[in-house]
């Protein structure tokens, strides 16, 4: 009878305690570090980074983790591969390739398959999940809840991966010049690319109109600049060709013009990153202590064997370059500072008057990039769509940013649901979903049930949202992710089971806690009619979001609000940072928490300022002895001069200053590493021959 009480006494136990067979934790106690400040403290609990590297890679976790990537990564690879072999089949091949990318034939395969690693047995077996071989298990199980968090990890990871690599295609698929490389495909397409062509070369050249008649609409404005490359020469000259043939995709004119723009590389990596690999190769090879100068990198780069093999061969000099350069012209050249961006001159017309004014350098720019880049694509399918109205919805469609990333979505008007990959200021991105009704384990009700396994045909598509009330026909669908041990019978891998009602999308997106932008936040509120105390447009995110909260939520606990805000308010900063006095930091740092507890959170910020000026501290001396080494080590290879010995330190003469020395002569500045400016062995073969 004792052993069977201390038995059910250690069952008690055990369910009180986190299961760590199962990876079971305590958020609060979770040790991995959040941040570079954390992940420091814990590298100095190991002696070196072998016994560091060895401890990481015999966790468990991270070994899931790797073999995560691993998995999801499989596909891009093999992508990416594809695009490396068809630049090295010719140039109408290569055009070939161009059309197919910009039809977005690779990526639908890609993420499809990728995609699909979310029903594959075998993948969910590599990472210890448990399949089901009767009954589903619940999923308030302890078993099924620790297998949930890393079934919830593959998920997002593999959505995430999947949405990066859409909304990267689209810029090929929706923006000019690239859209017209499709001209390339085969002739059962030409009917419909040359609907798209002509009806988007029409919905660019009405908003231009558009914006000069209205200089004044801010909103038409910043959608003519997203677009940006409608302006580029070679756009307005593709699309002035295009117009006058009707965008007839056999004209010759056209399609040499086109031809023009695919015929060359398509990728950097043989050009770019194989040289720059190749080159901090090279440079090491030589001298690992001293730096290359900026001429010899430049001519390490002319005999770079990479980029010819990419199809894009350099100029290399020859030996009449060589002879032919003097003394005097190598000086001249060299006084111009043509590598010292700098130093160049400002670049004048015709005229004689700068290219570059303050006018223009004041201009608005638009930044080029991967975030540019799906901005200008959202923007060029929202034109596509909505030219016809004349853009009557542009002041709605934020409403798009209610349909939050990963969630699942119904639109009532067609029957379809759909999984959210993300939006970006015009339009948003998502995949259909296949939603399913299957028997509950006791066979007496039915729950719907989201299939996660896609066919050949399943592609992702553009979505739009102009409606944030009632009237939207998008509805929010709450969901649960099953792992294999809880999803119903005859399904492999994870799948989404529905948890409740449709729901409106203000309000599923407040309680998902989506991080508004703040003009996002003022849409909300002004399609509310919420009244608050100052202008919403003069309001901080903090407020702004209490508003919202408040409204929508007004009955919710005090906790759950506070956890709602903390999540929509994560990553933006309010105040700026700014250096402190060293010794009024000090002071508000041995501050007592009992006498002065509104000082709390100063005093904390007090501790980081002072490790932060002692880690800077730290830098500072590295950085000397570092100099001083490298001062050291040129010593010993170059004779020394002796310079004249400085006065020495006499008294001052009697009177008021009496007793004070003179004023110490002035500190030597730090040297600078010296440059290796040698000629690369691989040039000396240029050299002409010397008697």
């Amino acid at each position: 009878a004792d052993d069977i009480g201390n038995d059910e006494a250690d069952d008690e136990e055990a369910a009180a305690e986190p299961n760590k067979e199962l990876g079971q934790q305590v958020p609060d106690e979770d040790p991995r570090p959040k941040n570079r400040k954390e992940f420091n403290e814990l590298r100095k609990k190991y002696k070196n980074r072998f016994q560091m590297a060895f401890a990481f890679l015999s966790e468990r976790d991270l070994q899931v983790q790797i073999r995560m990537i691993v998995q999801g990564l499989e596909y891009f690879h093999e992508e990416y591969s594809i695009h490396l072999n068809a630049h090295k089949l010719g140039q109408t091949n290569l055009a070939i390739w161009s059309g197919l990318r910009s039809q977005g034939k690779y990526m639908a395969d890609t993420v499809r398959q990728t995609m699909n690693l979310l029903s594959s047995a075998s993948v969910m077996s590599d990472f210890g999940l448990t399949p089901c071989f009767g009954v589903p298990l619940r999923i308030d199980a302890p078993m099924a809840q620790a297998e949930s968090k890393l079934a919830k990890l593959f998920f997002n990871f593999i959505v995430d991966l999947s949405a990066n690599r859409v909304w990267s295609q689209m810029h090929f698929q929706w923006c000019m010049p690239y859209a017209c490389s499709q001209i390339f495909l085969p002739s059962k397409e030409h009917k419909q690319v040359q609907f798209a062509l002509k009806k988007l070369t029409q919905a660019i050249l009405k908003l231009e109109r558009a914006c000069m008649d209205q200089p004044k609409n801010v909103k038409l404005q910043a959608l003519h600049q997203r677009l940006a490359t409608n302006g580029w020469p070679y756009t307005r000259e593709l699309m002035a060709q295009g117009e006058s043939c009707e965008w007839d995709l056999q004209n010759q004119d056209l399609r040499d013009l086109v031809y023009a723009m695919v015929a060359g590389p398509s990728q950097t990596k043989t050009v770019l990153e194989d040289t720059f690999g190749w080159l901090q190769d090279s440079a090491q090879r030589q001298s690992k202590a001293f730096k290359m100068s900026i001429a010899t990198r430049n001519a390490y780069s002319m005999i770079c064997p990479y980029p010819a093999a990419g199809g894009c061969p350099q100029v290399a000099p020859s030996k009449a370059d060589f002879t032919g350069l003097t003394a005097q012209k190598a000086l001249s050249f060299f006084n111009l500072k043509p590598f010292d961006s700098r130093s160049t001159s400002v670049p004048v017309d015709s005229k004689g008057s700068p290219l570059m004014t303050a006018e223009l350098l004041q201009n608005h720019w638009r930044k080029a990039g991967f975030y540019a880049n799906r901005e200008g694509a959202a923007a060029s399918a929202f034109i596509f769509m909505f030219a016809d109205s004349n853009f009557a919805s542009l002041d709605k469609i934020w409403a798009g940013s209610l349909l939050v990333h990963r969630e699942v979505y119904l639109n009532t008007r067609s029957g379809r649901s759909w999984l959210s990959m993300g939006f970006f200021s015009y339009a948003g991105v998502a995949y259909p979903l296949q939603a399913m009704n299957v028997a509950t384990g006791d066979g007496v009700e039915e729950e719907r049930v989201f299939k996660l396994k896609f066919g050949d045909g399943t592609k992702p598509s553009f979505i739009f949202n102009t409606d944030a009330g009632e009237q939207s026909p998008w509805k929010h669908i709450p969901t649960v992710l099953l792992p294999p041990c809880s999803a119903p019978r005859g399904f492999e891998g994870v799948c989404l089971r529905q948890t409740g009602p449709q729901q409106e999308l203000v309000r599923a997106a407040i309680l998902l806690g989506e991080n508004f932008t703040r003009d996002q936040l003022v849409e909300i509120l002004s399609s509310a009619s919420v009244e608050t105390e100052k202008r919403p447009k003069s309001m901080r995110k903090p407020e702004l979001v209490e508003a919202v909260v408040q409204h929508f939520f007004p009955d919710l606990p005090k906790e759950e609000q506070d956890s709602i805000k903390e999540r929509m308010c994560a990553n933006s900063s309010n105040t700026k940072k700014l250096d402190c006095p060293q010794d009024v930091v000090e002071a508000v740092s041995e501050m007592d928490v009992s006498e002065v507890k509104h000082f709390d959170k100063l005093r904390e910020q007090a501790k980081e300022q002072l490790e932060h000026i002692k880690n800077k501290l730290l830098e500072t001396v590295f950085e000397e002895k570092f100099q001083a080494k490298a001062a050291k080590q040129r010593a010993q290879h170059e004779p020394v001069p002796h310079p004249e010995e400085p006065p020495p330190f006499v008294p001052a003469p009697p009177g008021p200053g009496a007793g004070v020395a003179r004023e110490a002569p002035p500190a030597k500045e730090r040297a600078e590493v010296r440059t290796r400016t040698v000629s690369p062995q691989e040039l000396k073969d240029c050299l002409p021959d010397v008697p």
